[in-house]
């Protein structure tokens, strides 16, 4: 017991673990072919985000998520967050994604921005 408050009294760092955050969103030329009714079509941006939680990456990931669309759709100010779009953090991503998906997405600290560069094209 006394380690243990040792421990947190000297500031031991937080473990963080990769979480897998996936995000759904339009693109501008989706959002014009949804227009028309009865067309809806999404894409989706996976990413992981190395956080001390699941909820913490979750946060993060919508921060992310907010300025990906917003650089997507600059200079017209559409916000991700107000639009109701689907996202989550996977529970088991190296059972429902191949290992060769899985290494091509980028990795970001909690509170770090990925480059926008490294997204898959949309």
């Amino acid at each position: 017991m006394a380690e243990n408050l040792e421990t947190i009294s000297m500031g031991a760092t937080p473990v963080r673990k990769p979480y897998l955050y996936i995000f759904c969103f339009q693109t501008p030329a989706q959002r014009n072919a949804s227009l028309s009714p009865g067309e809806i079509e999404e894409s989706s941006q996976g990413i992981f985000i190395e956080a001390e939680s699941p909820e913490q990456a979750l946060a993060w990931g919508r921060e992310i998520s907010e300025t990906y669309v917003q650089r997507l759709y600059s200079p017209e100010p559409i916000s991700w967050k107000t639009q109701g779009f689907a996202h989550w953090v996977e529970s088991a991503p190296k059972k429902d994604y191949p290992e060769s998906i899985l290494q091509r997405l980028p990795v970001v600290a909690y509170g770090s921005y990925p480059d926008p560069a490294s997204f898959q094209s949309a």
